[in-house]
C-alpha cells in the first residue's frame, strides 16, 4: 500500500510487517518491496506439558527445550534466535518450547526461577541447564558443543549449571 505525501506530492511506501517466513527484496527502480517466501525451515515447536512429557520419553534426537513466556522480553528476543539454530542444525536436533505461565505446575517441577530458561538435553538426560538469552551465532555452538560434542565455545558459560 502507498499513499500520497502532502507535503512533498510523491508516492510513499507503507511499512510492511513481515511473518518469519518471508523475506523482501527491493524491485528495481521503484523503492517499493517485494516480499518472497522462503524455503521451508525449521522451526521450534511450541508443545502443551503432556506433549512434552512423552517428547522426553520416547524421543531419540537431542532436544533444546525453552522455557518462556509471553511478557518476557529476553524471551521474545530468543524466538527468531531458536529459528536460525533450528535451521542450522536441521532434523538432527528438536527444539521445544513451553509457555510457563500457561503449566505452572510444571515451572515449579522443574524449578525456573528466571527466563527464558533452556534445557539440553541427550539420550533421556538433561545435560545443561541455562537462564538467560543468548544470540543465535552463541546458541548454535553451545548447542554444539553440549549436545553434540563440538569444541568448547569461546565465549563465557559461567551461567550453565551442569546436572
Amino acid at each position: 500500500m502507498a499513499f500520497v505525501s502532502p507535503i512533498t506530492s510523491r508516492f510513499i511506501a507503507r511499512p510492511v510487517t513481515l511473518r518469519r517466513t518471508q523475506t523482501t527484496s527491493v524491485r528495481p527502480n521503484t523503492g517499493f518491496a517485494r516480499i518472497t517466501p522462503r524455503a521451508a525451515t525449521y522451526t521450534a515447536r511450541e508443545v502443551s506439558a503432556e506433549e512434552l512429557e512423552t517428547v522426553l520419553q520416547a524421543n531419540e534426537r537431542p532436544l533444546l527445550v525453552d522455557a518462556f513466556a509471553q511478557w518476557c522480553g529476553p524471551c521474545q528476543y530468543l524466538i527468531p534466535q531458536l529459528d536460525i539454530v533450528a535451521d542450522k542444525f536441521g532434523d538432527r536436533l528438536d527444539i521445544l518450547k513451553f509457555n510457563t505461565e500457561l503449566y505452572p505446575d510444571l515451572s515449579s517441577a522443574l524449578m525456573i526461577r528466571g527466563l527464558p530458561t533452556l534445557f539440553f538435553i541427550k539420550d533421556g538426560k538433561l545435560l545443561y541447564r541455562m537462564e538467560g538469552a543468548l544470540s543465535a551465532e552463541q546458541l548454535e555452538k553451545l548447542v554444539d558443543y553440549v549436545l553434540f560434542d563440538g569444541p568448547q565455545p569461546d565465549f563465557s558459560t559461567d551461567n550453565l549449571q551442569a546436572t
